[in-house]
């Protein structure tokens, strides 16, 4: 079956195994069952592995691509220190709950869905380039993004914010190209930057991926998170990066807000993780 032989060459390789072991501890049974199978059928749980490898290698390959091309200034010299963007985006426990007990949950502010980060990744961004600065973590608040979304009539701004947050709400490709536009430009005739299209599309993958929702009397609201240890994807991303031609290229090394950086913490756990 030239199917089997393609999809477990596919998987059963130096840099993808060490992964999907890690990911799941059964994976080389279930390599070894696909090699035995006979029927097409059998080969479907490694073939959900397959996509599953396939959507986080695609994303870490063009993490790496987009900050090379993305942020550089005009003399073409990198202008922040490369790291895993993307997993930035995953989807999160709300910090003061992480360690509760599930039955003392709140009802709302659990969650931190994909497109709330980007909201303030994007804010955060916005004003780095209007001011030459990052804001400061606490000034990031509903109200201050709120007053960038021109898209909305005023008195519906901070409402759509949070039902954004709240996963209520989606960003549709030209509300966010809008909300891009009102954060960067300082003056009507000015050309702003292109709107960080990956960002946005990582953010809506992830959603997508690891969010699920439900709808009770016409509300939309989470109904399911699935948590991702972002040394998922920091492993591919490490990979990509060591490949990328451009690893070396003329760079600033512009820091990263704190609150914007991949921790140490992620960055320990990655190595333990897959030091198997």
């Amino acid at each position: 079956m030239a199917y089997k032989t393609k999809i477990i060459s596919l998987l059963d390789d130096e840099e993808s195994l060490p992964w999907l072991s890690a990911v799941e501890p059964q994976f080389l049974k279930y390599i070894d069952e696909a090699k035995s199978s006979t029927e097409l059928k059998e080969l479907d749980k490694v073939t959900a592995y397959w996509i599953a490898l396939a959507i986080f290698k695609f994303l870490a390959c063009w993490d790496v691509e987009f900050q090379y091309k993305y942020f550089v200034n005009a003399s073409g010299e990198r202008q922040f220190i490369p790291q895993p963007l993307f997993s930035y985006f995953l989807p999160k426990i709300n910090q003061k709950y992480e360690n509760n007990p599930c039955e003392n949950f709140p009802s709302r502010g659990l969650f931190r869905l994909p497109m709330r980060h980007l909201l303030v990744f994007i804010y955060s961004l916005g004003n780095f380039y209007r001011e030459k600065k990052w804001p400061l973590k606490g000034k990031i608040t509903d109200d201050a993004i709120a007053t960038f979304f021109e898209i909305y009539p005023e008195k519906d701004t901070l409402q759509s914010v949070k039902k954004i947050n709240r996963g209520t709400k989606g960003i549709k490709a030209k509300e966010f190209e809008d909300i891009w536009e009102s954060m960067v430009k300082t003056n009507d005739t000015e050309v702003v930057p292109e709107p960080p299209w990956p960002l946005y599309i990582a953010a809506q993958i992830w959603t997508l991926l690891f969010a699920k929702f439900r709808e009770v009397n016409g509300s939309k609201s989470v109904s399911t998170l699935i948590l991702i240890n972002p040394c998922a994807y920091q492993y591919w991303w490490n990979i990509y990066f060591d490949k990328s031609t451009n690893k070396d290229a003329p760079r600033k090394n512009q820091p990263w807000p704190e609150y914007l950086k991949i921790k140490e913490e992620e960055i320990l756990e990655w190595e333990q993780y897959f030091s198997k």
